[in-house]
């Protein structure tokens, strides 16, 4: 089995290396990020669907990006991946999981992107090359699904929105 590095704690297949490096450094950058926000500046609105700051900051923590983790939860266990959970109302998701988050503290918040970003390491960590071509019930094999979270940026995208409703530079 061919494996690369992307952090000091987790080795990866070749064709996963690329895939975790680029989430480990966009999560390390948010998780930067919102550690050097003043406390009252998570009241303030964002640009983003009326959510405050504090709301983006809790849909990053719990939002609908948990189909990453559900995805490769399933993998890694050997089982089946549920192709229903890629048919997700993702406005209605957002607001139950943000409702679910809206009362925890910042700090809480914090600390679950850091869980949930270490999680993802560590599940990408025990993918194995014949996971790249798994395909099952979906329209996509894992890799290519992977690529495409990969290159999307999501937290990059909403660290950018926080950014900017909080007046930061990059």
């Amino acid at each position: 089995m061919e494996s690369g590095k992307a952090s000091p704690t987790h080795t990866f297949v070749a064709w996963v290396t690329p895939i975790a490096e680029k989430l480990r450094r966009d999560r390390d950058e948010v998780i930067a990020f919102v550690r050097s926000v003043e406390p009252d500046a998570w009241s303030r609105p964002s640009n983003v669907e009326d959510w405050t700051c504090k709301e983006v900051l809790a849909h990053l923590a719990g939002g609908n990006d948990q189909i990453v983790q559900q995805l490769l939860r399933s993998v890694a266990a050997g089982e089946r991946v549920d192709p229903a959970i890629f048919s997700v109302d993702t406005d209605a998701e957002n607001a139950r999981a943000i409702a679910a988050q809206r009362h925890k503290p910042v700090s809480e918040l914090i600390e679950e992107l850091v869980r949930d970003g270490e999680e993802v390491q560590e599940l990408l960590a025990s993918l194995e090359d014949a996971h790249e071509n798994l395909k099952q019930d979906l329209p996509f094999t894992l890799g290519q699904f992977l690529q495409i979270v990969e290159k999307e940026g999501h937290d990059l995208l909403h660290l950018s929105q926080l950014r900017e409703a909080l007046g930061k530079k990059a």
